[in-house]
């Protein structure tokens, strides 16, 4: 399996390490946390160099579902904008993690930020990388419970409370239409691979779908 898999793997390790010896580490949860993001953004600069050279590459993990026509593969894929897109990531959540092991000193749950900001790169980087439309989901899933989270670290204080509240209000917005975007797509391509979705978007131009089923409710596909 491709090394490249490592580049969301290494967040994800560093997260479930910390959560799982939270009071062991306390506030030397940063050494965990900060390793794992440079490494990733290390990572990232091979797989720009790989891509440079080589062209996209694909790193195929597992098939999670098969159910009729729905076909759900787990797939990872970098090419030009995926490899651009990684390095803005994972180098700004470095550069967050370095800053933040300063800034959070003493707070009573250094250990609990830093597990959920190592989870929220690891969803960040996962979803850049996505070659389902299902895990592109569930991955956003997992940011806005992030971002929840991070939100209301401080959730004695009524003003995180709030800003909390509204973001999640907000994602639940978009998620609902996400959501309904993966399901028109699948109806459409009857499929949830990007890059198959990518490959037929041509031969389908000018024709329509019809949504949800609702009679006289049709959708241009462009």
């Amino acid at each position: 399996m491709s090394v490249f898999i490592l580049i969301p793997l290494l967040p994800l390790l560093a997260a479930v390490t910390i959560a799982l010896g939270g009071r062991r580490l306390g506030e030397t949860s940063h050494r965990v946390a900060i390793p794992a993001v440079v490494l990733s953004f290390g990572l990232s600069v091979l797989a720009f160099i790989e891509v440079l050279r080589n062209g996209r590459h694909t790193i195929h993990l597992y098939r999670l579902l098969e159910s009729g026509r729905l076909v759900v593969d787990f797939s990872l894929f970098i090419d030009q904008l995926a490899v651009l897109l990684l390095l803005l990531v994972t180098g700004v959540s470095a550069v967050v993690h370095v800053y933040s092991s300063r800034y959070m000193i003493g707070d009573p749950r250094y250990s609990r930020f830093f597990a959920v900001i190592a989870f929220f790169t690891f969803a960040m980087v996962t979803l850049v990388m996505s070659n389902n439309l299902l895990l592109t989901y569930m991955c956003w899933e997992v940011m806005g419970i992030c971002s929840y989270l991070l939100i209301s670290h401080w959730s004695e204080r009524p003003a995180a409370c709030r800003a909390a509240t509204k973001a999640f209000l907000v994602n639940a917005v978009a998620d609902v239409g996400l959501a309904l975007g993966v399901y028109l797509t699948f109806l459409t391509f009857e499929t949830l691979d990007i890059q198959q979705i990518l490959a037929r978007a041509d031969s389908i131009s000018g024709q329509t779908i019809n949504l949800l089923g609702w009679a006289g409710f049709d959708l241009p596909v462009q």
